[in-house]
């Protein structure tokens, strides 16, 4: 099975299985909302989601809204009522942005003076997150050594800056979603990532100026990662390099603060608006008691999109 045919399997239950939805909302016996869901069904599913002619169905763009479409098309089938506007399909706005890599870095100080400079154009690339609209600064923390998850003191990272030792090893691979979950719901700031093999910058430095769309008013500041350059720092600040190799061959979990701010300043050029569609289908239900209340079933309809030249199959 492909990658998009596994993802496209996400939304069997929205459209070869919107029969069930219909007859449950009927009161029709289960057996009969089961039988409804045959091979063919499925597999005429998937394979309508998963095809080439979907393009991949990156947000936004056109096999996205056919993808849309065709679970609007379910939803009608089905019987299912469309949104309070009166349609399946709802558009909603993303602001188009582009990483201005060129005038982007990160700055490492302990006084007026800057002991370490990253540009992102040369030893930093941006990861993910919402790109904040002015320089963040705040002391930085570093975690490394043979990093247990379970032991990062989670509450002790909020409001900082976190240097992450990353292992990249097969060991340290094998870690390292735990160890992220850890830094990503701890409040920091943001997370520096340096992995142990300085040859990976490359890739994320490689594509770090592509087209994002993203909430056009997020609700607030997401998750945001960039990956450093530790062999540019151990250049820059011999001592510094000297702290980070200790901690980095350290046989325990080491959370350590040192005496550096960290500013993080990533210029993001607007590119204009665009849209992308959610699709709502509803069910009355019959309880006048519980009728202020909703139950909500979702599934993501969007995918990978294009990559170098290819919709992702695998």
């Amino acid at each position: 099975m492909t990658n998009r045919q596994a993802h496209a399997l996400g939304l069997l239950a929205l459209c070869c299985g919107l029969p069930w939805l219909g007859l449950f909302a009927q009161r029709s016996p289960l057996d009969r909302a089961a039988q409804r869901i045959t091979e063919v069904g499925v597999r005429r599913t998937v394979m309508t989601i998963a095809a080439d002619s979907m393009l991949g169905r990156d947000t936004p763009s056109r096999g996205l809204d056919l993808t849309a479409d065709y679970v609007a098309r379910a939803f009608r089938e089905a019987g299912l009522e469309p949104g309070a506007a009166g349609d399946y399909i709802q558009r909603y706005p993303l602001a188009r942005r582009r990483l201005d890599a060129a005038v982007s870095s990160i700055v490492l100080m302990s006084g007026p003076t800057p002991q370490v400079t990253l540009p992102l154009s040369r030893d930093a690339a941006y990861l993910n997150g919402t790109v904040p609209s002015r320089p963040v600064t705040s002391s930085l923390v570093v975690v490394g050594g043979n990093i247990d998850a379970s032991r990062i003191p989670s509450d002790s990272l909020a409001g900082k800056i976190v240097l992450w030792l990353a292992d990249f090893s097969d060991a340290g691979l094998a870690k390292a979603d735990a160890i992220g979950t850890v830094l990503a719901t701890s409040r920091a700031i943001a997370i520096l990532m340096a992995p142990s093999d300085t040859s990976i910058v490359g890739g994320p430095a490689a594509t770090q100026e592509r087209e994002r769309v993203e909430p056009e008013q997020p609700a607030g500041l997401s998750f945001l990662a960039v990956m450093v350059n530790e062999a540019a720092i151990a250049r820059q600040d011999a001592a510094l390099g000297a702290e980070l190799r200790t901690i980095r061959a350290a046989s325990e979990t080491v959370v350590r603060g040192v005496p550096l701010r960290a500013t993080i300043d990533l210029r993001d050029r607007p590119l204009g608006q665009i849209t992308a569609p959610n699709v709502i289908g509803m069910i009355r239900g019959s309880d006048p008691a519980l009728a202020g209340e909703v139950v909500v079933l979702s599934a993501h309809m969007d995918h990978l999109g294009f990559q170098s030249g290819l919709a992702p199959d695998s």
